[in-house]
């Protein structure tokens, strides 16, 4: 890891096992750089100085490691270029509405640290994400208690998290799926050219190290369907980002069955779910989460042959459904 002197301004390389002196992060977009000193930090990092972007080896570790970079930093330091200091009541919305919240990179640059330090156009300290947490939650859609602690960014579904990111812009589109690896604690390779197959493949390895079926509560209701013989058809893990937008209350469920895992195949996914019939050759398939009310469940619908089984997913949204005991099992 490069870190940068605050001092001398020069860039000095540390090795994990030799351990890392204290250090602040800038957030992208920083342009300045006193504040570590004065803080009493002798060291900073940034990632246009600090990591050798035309190394591609070098690049996907950087991005990997990038969360846990964020999380050991005494301080971050984000610059907001387009916010003024202002009245203390109206100081919270000024925070919220900066663009810096409609950007990708910064969701992790925002959750992980333990201390986040947002500063004007004019370098003036504003506030920190504690000051402004319980104030903002609605404004930014993210719990105050994820603010103040980033422990607690695991107690939240899977479809939750998702939804943190859903209206969150890259320049490049693979951005949005690599920006959540250390958020969903999951790593991959980087395979830029690869396009909104980079979030499926977020989602497949997720899958492999969790449970929570929230990952498949995501809607499509205007989405197209593909026909597959006399059914049309949606796939079951979400294309992009924004179909997690409508997410935020989803809640997993306690249920007294035994937790049974779930694999993807290849030729698709293997779960078992409760199902209950919905329709002429049309089944529901229980998921084991809901959208915050009381007694009711989320579901996806099931294309259903007598010969061949389950054939395809054909829900074109996501329903709700109340428990329902005499619901069967299906593998």
């Amino acid at each position: 890891m490069r870190l940068i002197n605050a001092a001398t301004l020069e860039l000095e390389e540390f090795n994990a096992s030799q351990g890392r002196p204290d250090y602040a992060i800038l957030s992208h977009r920083w342009v300045h750089g006193q504040e570590a000193i004065q803080d009493g930090l002798n060291y900073a990092w940034v990632d246009t100085c600090c990591i050798d972007k035309d190394s591609s080896a070098e690049l996907s570790e950087a991005i990997n490691s990038m969360y846990e970079w964020y999380a050991n930093a005494k301080k971050c330091y984000a610059y907001l270029q387009d916010v003024t200091a202002g009245e203390v009541t109206t100081l919270c919305e000024r925070i919220a509405g900066s663009s810096w919240f409609t950007r990708a990179w910064t969701l992790q640059e925002l959750l992980a640290p333990v201390d986040v330090i947002f500063y004007d156009q004019h370098f003036s300290r504003l506030a920190s994400k504690h000051d402004i947490a319980n104030n903002a939650q609605h404004l930014i859609r993210i719990p105050a208690k994820v603010l103040t602690d980033p422990q607690n960014i695991l107690l939240y579904p899977v479809a939750v998290r998702m939804s943190w990111a859903a209206n969150r812009e890259a320049t490049r589109v693979e951005d949005i799926a690599y920006t959540l690896f250390g958020i969903f604690q999951v790593n991959l390779p980087l395979l830029y050219g690869e396009g909104d197959r980079a979030f499926v493949r977020l989602q497949e390895e997720i899958i492999k190290h969790s449970h929570d079926h929230s990952i498949f509560a995501w809607t499509a209701d205007d989405m197209k369907p593909v026909r597959l013989g006399a059914f049309n058809v949606l796939p079951l893990l979400a294309p992009s980002i924004a179909r997690f937008e409508d997410c935020s209350d989803v809640s997993t469920m306690e249920e007294d069955h035994e937790i049974r895992a779930y694999i993807i195949t290849n030729i698709g996914l293997e779960i078992e779910l409760q199902v209950t019939p919905y329709d002429l050759n049309v089944y529901a398939a229980l998921l084991d989460c809901g959208p915050g009310v009381i007694w009711t469940r989320c579901a996806i619908l099931l294309a259903y042959k007598e010969d061949t089984g389950i054939e395809a997913c054909c829900s074109s949204t996501i329903l709700q459904f109340r428990n329902n005991e005499n619901a069967k099992r299906f593998l």
